[in-house]
């Protein structure tokens, strides 16, 4: 198992990200809409903050969970440091080995890629997902 290219990656990211807004709306689509049908982006992106589904999403996905895929992310993530950003380096004397750094770093890159791509890219995955829905 392993990430072959870095598009292979951003549409992983990608796939992320809309099962992340497809959640969102489910759990509060009504927090998120106007009378004329306008989406309210901030708001559907403070929800996912606040109930801390990006989170959840990336740390039930399999990317995560199978440590195989570490150095890939690491390859083709913008984010490799993501976690130096957020925690410094203290982090590391919790860390027993090499496969446990590299998992932390991969779970940090994954996550800022994901939460970059959601705030570039919302309003294009609410439409979507919702106009899909209606379709259903």
């Amino acid at each position: 198992m392993s990430i072959q290219n870095e598009q292979q990656y951003r549409e992983i990211v990608k796939s992320i990200a809309s099962k992340i807004v497809t959640i969102t709306i489910k759990k509060g689509l009504d927090n998120f809409t106007h009378d004329e049908g306008t989406i309210d982006t901030q708001t559907m992106l403070d929800f996912m903050n606040d109930n801390d589904i990006i989170h959840d999403v990336v740390n039930s996905s399999e990317y995560i969970h199978c440590t195989d895929y570490d150095l890939d992310i690491l390859k083709y993530s913008d984010n490799d440091d993501a976690i130096l950003r957020e925690l410094g380096s203290d982090f590391l004397n919790s860390c027993d080995s090499f496969v446990d750094i590299a998992g932390r770093f991969a779970h940090w890159a994954l996550y800022t890629d994901v939460r970059n791509e959601l705030y570039e890219n919302i309003e294009t995955y609410a439409v979507t997902i919702i106009s899909q829905s209606q379709k259903d």
